[in-house]
């Protein structure tokens, strides 16, 4: 289950996490997976800035946004992309998009996950079905 948690990480996540996993766990009866994107959507698709070129050419992440902490961006994610992302003009609609390219060319599996702690909890739940 995909929710966007937004917030950033801060001393309250781990707390908000453990609670809607119980939620999900006591709601579905079996193994779950919360995908809790901190803060939204795209501090998870900045994980794969070369996706975003694939998209849109013109959309370039610079090398400090490659090394930022992307689960704590002030002002939001998406508002980042938007001033980052100009021509032309990321819109939330194009978040689909950004994850196909991301998923076809290899970047969701070599992604340094490190940098966002919510994208980490979710694969680590996901490695305990294996």
């Amino acid at each position: 289950m995909h929710v966007d948690l937004d917030a950033v990480i801060d001393e309250a996540y781990e707390s908000r996490r453990r609670q809607l996993s119980t939620e999900l766990q006591k709601a579905f009866g079996c193994d779950t997976a919360l995908a809790l994107a901190a803060d939204e959507m795209e501090a998870w698709l900045m994980l794969f800035p070369d996706a975003f070129p694939k998209v849109k050419s013109t959309w370039q992440l610079t090398q400090q946004d490659r090394r930022k902490n992307l689960g704590t961006i002030a002002g939001g994610s998406k508002e980042y992309l938007k001033n980052r992302l100009t021509r032309p003009p990321y819109l939330e609609s194009h978040a689909p998009k950004v994850i196909e390219e991301a998923v076809k060319h290899g970047y969701v599996a070599a992604c340094d996950s490190s940098r966002n702690r919510s994208y980490a909890d979710f694969t680590a739940d996901l490695a305990q079905w294996r």
